[in-house]
């Protein structure tokens, strides 16, 4: 069964915006992870980052979450329809509950990412309190199947 977004559910709505326009001109909101060849160059992020989104945190996950969400690698919440996480750049962003999130702060998430050619990004605010740029940090994982499990009874 295919994977399917929830455009008007209110915690997708901010980061739905953000994730407009398609990383790739014409993409569908969701599109099904396809594992062809070189299925981590085509989407607009680097590799190692979609690497850690897909390889690292999904088989975590009691579900298969993996998907492209307008063009840009994406976890899902496969009955839900909430995002999870999603990969951009050089940069993978993950929904964790509220406490999680203090907790990736200590260990080196950033709320603020400053770009070289764009304004920086204000995580919170761009995308909502309970979301953090990725850092590599191991309570990620933790964290994620946490939040799956919590938007699922939610």
């Amino acid at each position: 069964m295919p994977i399917k977004v929830n455009p008007t559910h209110p915690l997708n709505l901010k980061v739905l915006a953000y994730l407009e326009p398609p990383s790739v001109p014409g993409a569908p909101l969701v599109a099904e992870f396809e594992p062809g060849e070189k299925p981590y160059l085509r989407h607009g992020s680097h590799p190692d980052v979609v690497q850690r989104l897909w390889d690292e945190i999904n088989p975590n996950l009691p579900e298969d979450s993996r998907c492209l969400v307008n063009g840009y690698p994406a976890l899902v919440h496969p009955t839900k329809g909430i995002l999870l996480g999603f990969t951009s750049g050089t940069h993978y962003y993950l929904r964790l509950p509220l406490q999680s999130v203090k907790e990736a702060e200590t260990k080196g998430a950033k709320k603020i990412l400053k770009f070289s050619s764009e304004k920086p990004l204000d995580v919170h605010a761009e995308l909502g309190d309970d979301w953090v740029a990725g850092s590599y940090w191991d309570g990620e994982i933790s964290g994620c199947k946490a939040m799956f499990n919590q938007v699922e009874v939610g």
